[in-house]
């Protein structure tokens, strides 16, 4: 949003809220002002009901289009059709058609909500959900400039027009909206979403708004209902004494238009001194949930003291009166500042496909019924009941609500450790339970109880638990869980009792090296070996012969170190044949032991296959996996070496395990040799050591970090060799060569980019690069120039911007072309003629393939 086009975008929405809700506090108090100033208060309950009505109606019929519609195009039609209504409304009245005044009230009402509805769908749909949070403050802040401007205006206006006609001056307001939304057009069009036209829904309307199920289902959205009807029952009771209170002491519908201007203008000066000076240092001291208790709070203190001054006789009533009147603005203060921002935190809480019903179901649903049953309580009730019995029974009403308030803090609490867990209503986390509320008892028994009921995933888990307690309970645990679970998790606590030296642990393991399933066999062979060295040798002999290939590998890891030199070249010649002549299962396990044995020359059998064996290294998965974690257990720049040396012709998936095991080996190699490497090595290579690097957190010393500038400056000017030719093949507009060009950005270009970004977090001390480099290549725009902007103002000057000229370069290439002239061909297919000698393989092969004459030589 920093962009010239995305401040003009900003400053239209704030001008557009300014308009937007100034037309609805001077529609409001206009509306009011006429059925006051006609009826008196006595009808503003039923108004309530009526009101209720046309928000469930409202909500429904929006429901079922707002996603089928282009909503800026339907916004300006509903604000002209708006001022036109209003217009003829006015029309009407001076013919005398005083009966308007009441369906112009819920007019009011229900086109305020329609069209702040459509503002902020607009909105989002224009500013991205990241970029919302730091931009929709600033926007909002015009609907505040725009209340408070057109509430102290309208005691002016009283002085020279009749009330009636601020309804022209409400219908110039929508028009002027209106007029706003027409640049924003264009912008629209551009970064708005495509709206899928749809058939809609096919479920009955009733169904689709009245999604009450999720009551039933969602305990924190039951609580957040009932928190919600109480909140608004008690502000339907006090908006009914207000204006019951403004009629007494205002004799006309201009008096009590100019009165309610006043009233509205500082009330929303005062939330806005509340939310600039107060409240933000109060939220961030009380916290968010405990925030939303200000609200009930505040409505308690309010009630009570319009209770002990109601009925008051002479001073009294005015002490009443401005009892009522404080009272109404600290409750919108309070509602703007504390309530409507902190309640949709709670909606955080649910699961993301809760969350928009049980926003409409709130809206749509709860709200109307709270007006209603407000209506009717103030219809039938409150006339036979006395009226300090009223405001009594509004004080327990607000101190019910202020409970309500402090069980909702705990309920979202309990809802988001409910979702953070994975449990559903019906599959609690027990263990968490089980934690809290045990009272002493065997939380390791328990564990080993969860065993009977739990996937395998989480069964794995439960048995690290228990075994890593380490005590004779939890083995005695484990062991009694072998003959009662299937082989896969046989083999698992086979693995884990390796970490108990106990006597009758090693006796449980030797009986499963008699087990059917060669994992297990092939577990107990390291677990014996790692929990007891007493008569392993006369256990283990017999197991050189078994069918399994990995049992084998296993026993003569675990034998190496109790046999002498004889034996040692037996059994590396053992390893050697399962490298060479077995399966690539065998094979692996053999490299998998051999990994784990200290001695010349298995680390030469080990780097021999490495470099000779490539067809089932790069083949296998498995036998890659092996050989790269062996690698990186010998502890030598030998090891990095060859490590090395197998990422380019690696895939992606296998460099990440190379990066992964170079992290961990880095560590214990000298820092001149892995600094050579960053100097000499080829741009795949040198892209997995400097990522090794960044995972192992070495440090810099000066002499590396010089190595690494120079590293980066010649790769940049390595992309910079790369920019014509590319976009020479990118304008040849031809298959093959467009071809090349995808594999010359790929593969001579990103990763040389990704090497760069690494350099510069590697030179980075203060760990600010490192942590904004991997939203680089974000797809949400705005994310990625605020990446670049930390780049641009951290690390080293020159480099950095050297890097923000290459991204921004990249982005803007054109996408894969189509066709081109002859010439343009002839021209991109002789460039691509250098490439054949390329030391990528893939950007070679996509040379020779450019540069085919004929489909027969392809």
């Amino acid at each position: 949003m920093k962009s010239p086009q995305g401040l003009r975008l900003r400053h239209r929405l704030f001008f557009l809220l300014m308009l937007c809700f100034a037309a609805a506090i001077l529609g409001d108090s206009t509306a009011e002002a006429l059925l006051l100033g006609r009826f008196g208060p006595a009808l503003i309950p039923r108004m309530f009901c009526v009101n209720a009505a046309a928000l469930f109606i409202l909500s429904g019929a929006m429901l079922t289009v707002i996603d089928r519609l282009d909503r800026r195009i339907f916004f300006f039609y509903m604000l002209l059709a708006h001022g036109v209504i209003l217009l003829l409304l006015r029309l009407a009245i001076a013919a005398g058609a005083y009966f308007l005044f009441p369906p112009l009230f819920s007019y009011a009402y229900s086109s305020k909500i329609l069209f702040f509805l459509l503002f902020w769908t607009i909105a989002n749909d224009l500013i991205d959900s990241r970029s919302a949070g730091k931009e929709f403050p600033a926007i909002a802040a015009g609907g505040t400039i725009g209340a408070i401007g057109v509430s102290f205006s309208i005691p002016g206006l009283m002085r020279f027009i009749a009330v009636e006609n601020l309804l022209v001056v409400w219908a110039l307001l929508a028009v002027a909206t209106g007029a706003l939304l027409l640049p924003l057009e264009r912008r629209y069009r551009e970064l708005g979403p495509a709206q899928k036209k749809s058939s809609g829904d096919p479920r009955p309307l009733m169904k689709k708004i009245l999604p009450l199920s999720l009551l039933r289902d969602e305990p924190l959205l039951r609580m957040m209902a009932a928190f919600y009807l109480l909140v608004f029952f008690l502000l339907l009771n006090q908006h009914m004494i207000f204006y019951r209170e403004v009629k007494k002491a205002c004799a006309s519908a201009g008096e009590i238009a100019s009165f309610l201007g006043g009233f509205n203008g500082f009330s929303m000066l005062s939330t806005c001194l509340l939310q600039v000076g107060i409240s933000g240092a109060l939220m961030r001291r009380l916290g968010s949930t405990r925030s939303m208790m200000l609200l009930p709070a505040a409505l308690l203190c309010v009630f009570l003291t319009m209770t002990l001054t109601g009925g008051l006789p002479g001073e009294g009533l005015r002490l009443f009166f401005w009892a009522v009147i404080i009272g109404m603005g600290i409750r919108t203060a309070f509602f703007d500042a504390f309530f409507s921002p902190n309640f949709q935190l709670f909606f955080s809480g649910l699961p993301r496909e809760v969350r928009g019903r049980g926003k409409l179901l709130i809206e749509g649903v709860v709200k109307p019924v709270a007006m209603i049953g407000a209506g009717c309580w103030m219809l039938w009730c409150v006339p036979r009941l006395e009226f300090r019995t009223h405001l009594g029974l509004m004080v327990v009403a607000a101190a019910a609500g202020l409970v309500t308030a402090v069980r909702l803090k705990n309920a979202y609490a309990k809802t988001l450790l409910r979702y953070l867990t994975g449990s559903t209503e019906s599959k609690k986390s027990a263990l968490l339970e089980q934690l809290d509320f045990a009272g002493g008892e065997n939380i390791l028994k328990f564990l080993a109880d969860k065993l009977n009921h739990e996937d395998f995933e989480v069964q794995k888990l439960l048995i690290e638990i228990i075994a890593s307690a380490g005590t004779g309970e939890a083995a005695a645990l484990l062991t009694d869980r072998l003959d009662r679970s299937g082989e896969k998790l046989t083999a698992t606590i086979v693995a884990a009792l390796g970490n108990f030296p106990e006597p009758q642990v090693a006796e449980r393991l030797t009986a499963c090296l008699d087990h059917p399933d060669h994992r297990v066999v092939a577990n107990a062979v390291e677990a014996l070996a790692r929990c007891t060295t007493d008569g392993l040798d006369k256990r283990l002999k017999p197991l050189l012969a078994h069918p399994g290939g990995r049992v084998r590998a296993n026993a003569i890891r675990a034998l190496w170190g109790a046999c002498g030199s004889g034996a040692h070249d037996r059994y590396c010649e053992m390893l050697r044949s399962m490298i060479h002549g077995g399966t690539p299962e065998e094979c692996a396990a053999a490299l998998h032991a051999a990994g784990g044995i200290a001695d010349e020359n298995v680390s030469k059998l080990l780097f021999d296959f490495c470099r000779t064996n490539t067809t089932v290294l790069f083949r296998s998965e498995i036998v890659h996996r092996q050989a790269v974690t062996a690698l990186g257990k010998k502890r030598s720049p030998r090891a990095m070496e060859m490590l090395l040396q197998l990422a380019p012709a690696s895939s992606p998936r296998q460099r990440a395990s190379i990066v992964t095991v170079l992290g961990t080996l880095l560590p214990s190699i000298d820092e001149t040799c892995w600094r050579e490497s960053v100097v000499k090595g080829d741009a795949l290579s040198k892209n997995c050591l400097l990522q090794g690097l960044r995972r192992a957190k070495a440090a810099v010393s000066t002499e590396s970090a010089a190595a690494l500038t120079r590293t980066a400056m010649r790769e940049i000017e390595a992309i910079e060799g790369e920019k014509r030719p590319l976009q020479v093949l990118l304008s040849g507009g031809w298959g093959r060569t467009a071809l090349l060009a995808c594999a010359v950005r790929e593969e001579l270009i990103d990763i040389r980019l990704d090497t760069l970004l690494h350099c510069i977090a590697l030179l980075d001390p203060s760990g600010v690069v490192g942590s904004v480099i991997q939203r680089i290549n974000h797809t949400d725009a705005h994310v990625r120039a605020r990446a670049l902007e930390v780049l641009e103002n951290t690390g080293d000057e020159k480099i950095n911007r050297a890097v923000i000229a290459c991204i921004e370069w990249l982005d803007t290439l054109p996408p894969m072309p189509e066709e081109n002239n002859t010439p343009a061909r002839n021209k991109a297919t002789n460039v691509a003629e250098t490439y054949r000698d390329s030391r990528n393989e893939w950007v070679a092969a996509c040379a020779e393939y450019a540069g085919a004459s004929s489909t027969a030589a392809v």
